[in-house]
């Protein structure tokens, strides 16, 4: 694995039609400006399984991104990961209801990442206003059995893969001091199934819900137990606050740039929501970070500065 890390997340699923997605969004990705790719939506299906949202049409797009990616990555021997992420919400990991779906969306993790060349496996780890999401106190045995089974699967294939977590809150992952029974499982779990030995890279969500003051660097070393090498800075390119002026204003891009650089002690890169943003300019943004963390001069129409400016403007 190399270091530092430019990361980015691919809602694969957007735009819905087909059309605008071969002549504009496809032919407009950064792929040649990320280390890691993690994409999404992949969701719990029936009986637990884990698998990708509309695949018909959604599949396809995958198969085209990673093929993409990886001949990028071939062109300037870089060595690159791609991860499909488990999303939040109705379709969540609380659906998981049963012992036997459980165990059927952990074995069943590791034959769609072979289907589609994916590296590792990722989870949107968050709540929503009409569920639990994946925010559920099983996460860390969950978590354990997805490692147990890629490593099987690298152990037949002679493949490495990873586990990987995108949190806007350390909850359930770590003991927790409290009286209530939903604690008293979740410290079980976490003890029993630390989450260190399961999860390979951290993309702490510095944004949506991910301002609780538990959700910092700081905290993932130390009442988690992470590495810094082991934990990405995420910011957003989309918004800055939300419509009621009560969340914070996300990172900017020195902001991320100092989260990275955590006093000196280097995080393992940053990680951006997303390449296909909601803004024209969110492709922008990759090759800016890309350029600035490994020191190189990727094809970009805007400078570092041009950027700030440009994420001030479109976040405000």
């Amino acid at each position: 694995m190399s270091f530092p890390i430019s990361a980015a997340h691919l809602l694969i699923s957007e735009p819905r039609t087909d059309d605008e997605w071969h002549t504009k969004t496809f032919p407009a990705l950064r792929l040649d400006a990320v280390d890691h790719l993690v994409i999404s939506p992949f969701i719990v299906g029936p009986e637990g399984h884990f698998i990708l949202e509309n695949e018909a049409q959604i599949g396809p797009r995958v198969k085209a991104v990673v093929k993409a990616t990886r001949e990028h990555a071939r062109k300037t021997g870089r060595t690159v990961k791609i991860f499909g992420m488990q999303f939040w919400g109705t379709t969540g990991i609380f659906n998981l209801t049963t012992d036997k779906m459980k165990q059927n969306y952990a074995s069943t993790v590791p034959q769609v990442l072979a289907k589609y060349d994916l590296d590792g496996y990722d989870i949107d780890y968050e709540w929503n206003d009409e569920s639990n999401g994946n925010l559920v106190p099983f996460a860390p045995k969950l978590l354990h059995d997805i490692r147990q089974a890629l490593d099987d699967l690298g152990k037949q294939s002679g493949r490495k893969y990873y586990v990987g977590i995108t949190p806007a809150t350390p909850a359930y992952l770590h003991p927790h001091n409290g009286v209530h029974p939903w604690q008293t499982e979740m410290n079980h779990e976490a003890k029993e199934y630390p989450v260190t030995k399961s999860v390979d890279f951290v993309n702490i969500q510095t944004y949506d819900g991910g301002f609780s003051a538990s959700n910092t660097v700081q905290a993932w070393i130390h009442s988690v137990g992470f590495k810094p090498s082991q934990i990405l800075f995420g910011i957003v390119s989309e918004e800055n606050q939300d419509a009621s002026g009560k969340r914070p204003k996300m990172p900017t891009i020195p902001q991320a740039i100092a989260g990275y650089q955590n006093g000196g002690d280097k995080l393992a890169g940053i990680f951006l929501w997303r390449l296909n943003g909601n803004t024209t300019w969110s492709n922008q943004v990759q090759p800016v970070l890309y350029n600035w963390l490994h020191g190189k001069n990727l094809v970009s129409a805007i400078s570092l500065a041009e950027a700030e400016a440009q994420w001030v403007k479109n976040t405000a």
